[in-house]
């Protein structure tokens, strides 16, 4: 069974609360740290992160994302044809611009010795049939646009909305088919209909950004075979002829408006854990790199409550016997019918319910309120209401001072990745063929068991990552203390960088809170948190950096 949250808020502010189906205490956690998530993918129901501001995605800001993510060795091209750009641009004539493709020839030779291309990242930019109905494809590189002419295309990318449209005057490396069966005798780099690559491609379209592995065709002299072109273009935005074997589409987060105070310089102590690996503030030493503000909005984020159990707008008063008893009503209520929509999958994308009401003294509720955020039936707000309502609450005790206590419940019904996921993805996937021992696939089998094998990777990297976010925020959250009142417009904002192994990790404030109280409270609990380790999937990236958004 997952766990559910509570808390209780006072009447002037809008403040989520939880329940939890576990014993607890207020503002302290008796979830069992070393519980692993990870060991129950069975019931897989998780939080959700719902991003807050959303805007248009700025074209300039998609592709500087794009190139941040490219591997190692399209950067190392990248950078080569830059530099023979610019030297392209001082050229005085075209007998210096023709030495220039022995230097790209080198290139080549350098970074795609083998002539096979794997994890690039690129732009569909043409997509279409043939007359005689195999596919043509055409990806430009990513990051590949030359220093010399960055303005030119930033202004026609303004002209076009699509800003791949026009393509004969943008720069940059082009892998591409042929587009007619005759001028591909030899390359045979079309894409016939009925494959598993054909089929792969009409989940596609023009403009989408992808990741690519292709086969590029041996050619003496160039080392790689290429479309004819003028010398120009050969050099500025040379096109590759190319047999592609696997796309996938990245998904681009959405970029949230963020209006990042500056962080003061506020001293501060904290000790290096020995026995676990704990999070460390990086020092003023190390002076780490802090992204550009855009690109900090399209990092995963996970928003965390201070609050993990309940919250009153009164805490001068004994509560604690009085919400035990509320507690373990509602919690029985809850395990009690649960709504069969949500457990059949109906919305596997989840949501909350807020329900917000007022006590009087002798224990009578005087006045409620519901509503609702992301994907919530109305069942769902239903069982939350029969869960807190239903419980005759006793009176409460008499040495409460004041007319009325303010209460807000949350419920929180996590997201169902293994369900949301397979609803995107898997349903349009090749299916597994069955394979008899000892027997040899044929080229159709194995590449449709290879993009199938690719898809269900994806697949399972996202729900992964929905996994260790769960398992982060949790480890952080039970680790908060807090026994006060905090407006609701706080909010603090930090950049968590986990490193393997995670003793190295280390996080930044960007966004100082109003209260010095509240930075207190969330610093303490980053200093005691044991980060979980990076999961195998994720094993190959030097660190993997998340944005923590706290909010009372």
């Amino acid at each position: 069974m997952f766990t559910k949250f509570l808390k209780i808020l006072p009447k002037e502010y809008s403040f989520l609360g939880s329940i939890s189906l576990l014993p607890r205490s207020h503002g302290v956690s008796r979830f069992p740290t070393s519980f692993s998530v990870f060991s129950v993918l069975q019931a897989i129901v998780l939080f959700s992160i719902y991003p807050s501001g959303l805007k248009a995605q700025d074209p300039q800001l998609v592709d500087r994302y794009l190139s941040s993510i490219q591997p190692s060795t399209q950067l190392q091209f990248n950078e080569g044809m830059a530099e023979i750009a610019s030297k392209w641009k001082e050229a005085d004539n075209d007998l210096q611009k023709f030495q220039l493709l022995d230097e790209r020839t080198g290139l080549l030779e350098k970074t795609v010795p083998d002539r096979k291309i794997e994890e690039w990242v690129g732009r569909i930019i043409k997509l279409g049939i043939s007359k005689q109905g195999d596919a043509f494809l055409s990806i430009r590189l990513s990051g590949s646009i030359s220093k010399g002419n960055q303005n030119k295309t930033k202004q026609l990318a303004k002209k076009n909305s699509d800003g791949m449209n026009e393509t004969k005057d943008l720069t940059g490396a082009v892998f591409l088919t042929r587009d007619e069966r005759l001028s591909d005798l030899d390359d045979k780099s079309l894409i016939p209909a009925g494959t598993p690559l054909f089929n792969l491609l009409k989940r596609f379209k023009s403009g989408d950004e992808v990741r690519f592995n292709a086969q590029l065709l041996p050619e003496m002299g160039t080392f790689i075979r290429e479309i004819d072109a003028e010398m120009d273009s050969r050099l500025l935005n040379p096109k590759f002829v190319s047999r592609f074997e696997y796309l996938e589409k990245i998904d681009i987060p959405e970029q949230r408006q963020s209006s990042l105070r500056k962080a003061e310089s506020i001293p501060e102590s904290g000790k290096d854990h020995e026995k676990k690996p704990s999070i460390r503030k990086a020092s003023s030493e190390e002076q780490p790199e802090i992204p550009d503000k855009d690109l900090l909005a399209l990092l995963p984020k996970i928003d965390l409550h201070l609050f993990n159990e309940y919250r009153l707008s009164q805490y001068d008063w004994n509560y604690s016997n009085f919400m035990d008893r509320w507690f373990r009503q509602v919690r029985m209520n809850l395990q009690t019918y649960p709504p069969s929509d949500y457990w059949s999958g109906e919305f596997p994308q989840g949501g909350r319910v807020i329900l917000q009401l007022q006590l009087r003294k002798d224990g009578t509720i005087i006045k409620h309120s519901t509503r609702s955020e992301g994907s919530v039936s109305m069942m769902m707000k239903e069982h939350v209401e029969r869960a807190v309502l239903s419980y005759e609450l006793p009176k409460l005790p008499e040495h409460f001072k004041h007319s009325i206590l303010s209460v807000g419940f949350f419920h929180d019904f996590p997201p169902m990745p293994h369900l949301l996921f397979l609803q995107k993805d898997q349903e349009a996937s090749p299916k597994k063929t069955s394979i008899e021992p000892g027997k040899t696939l044929t080229p159709f089998e194995e590449a449709s068991a290879k993009i199938s094998r690719r898809l269900q990777r994806k697949i399972k990297l996202k729900q992964t990552l929905e996994l260790y976010h769960f398992e982060l925020r949790k480890r952080i959250e039970d680790k908060i203390r807090v026994f006060q009142n905090f407006p609701e417009n706080e909010r603090m904002l930090i950049q968590l960088k986990i490193t393997r192994p995670v003793s190295g990790t280390r996080w930044d404030i960007l966004e100082e809170p109003q209260s010095p109280a509240f930075r207190l409270v969330l610093l303490n609990a980053l200093e005691r948190s044991k980060i979980p380790p990076l999961p195998k999937l994720l094993q190959d990236r030097e660190e993997y950096t998340v944005l923590l958004d706290i909010r009372p």
